[in-house]
């Protein structure tokens, strides 16, 4: 069974959140609410645990042991998902914009503190623009654009 055979909500989450890296540096069409939100979500989670991480002093086990270069590889592989995801980020948010029909540009509230991160917010919970806009078809009536 293909993509287009299935109904695009069922699909699993974890195809969610790859989308986005497939379409790693593509800022054209249109990502729906649930590709968004399913790569933002498991990014921040991906982000805690950066943080988290880099907050150990001590490791436990001490040094040398398994317990530690488990942490430093753990440490390694949430920072580098963290600084690569920057451009699949911002790429997703775009296209959830066109899905919106706004222009990409509406990314630059972003560096507003506060406010800009609100207004994205509450942008990026709206519902997806019916129909076809000027950036391609809606992704939660087209079965061919979900994620294979």
């Amino acid at each position: 069974m293909n993509a287009a055979d299935e109904n695009v909500t069922d699909m699993p989450w974890y195809r969610w959140y790859l989308e986005p890296w497939r379409k790693y540096a593509i800022f054209k069409g249109r990502a729906g609410r649930k590709e968004y939100w399913v790569f933002c979500l498991v990014a921040l989670f991906n982000a805690a645990l950066f943080l988290l991480l880099t907050q150990q002093e001590d490791p436990p086990g001490g040094p040398g042991s398994w317990v530690n270069y488990l942490g430093y590889l753990l440490f390694w592989s949430s920072f580098l998902l963290v600084v690569g995801g920057i451009i699949p980020a911002c790429s997703v948010t775009v296209r959830r914009l066109h899905d919106l029909g706004m222009r990409g540009w509406w990314l630059l509230l972003a560096l507003v503190p506060f406010a800009g991160w609100f207004a994205l917010w509450v942008y990026a919970l709206r519902n997806s623009q019916p129909g076809t806009n000027k950036y391609g078809p809606n992704p939660t009536e087209s079965p061919s654009s979900a994620p294979v």
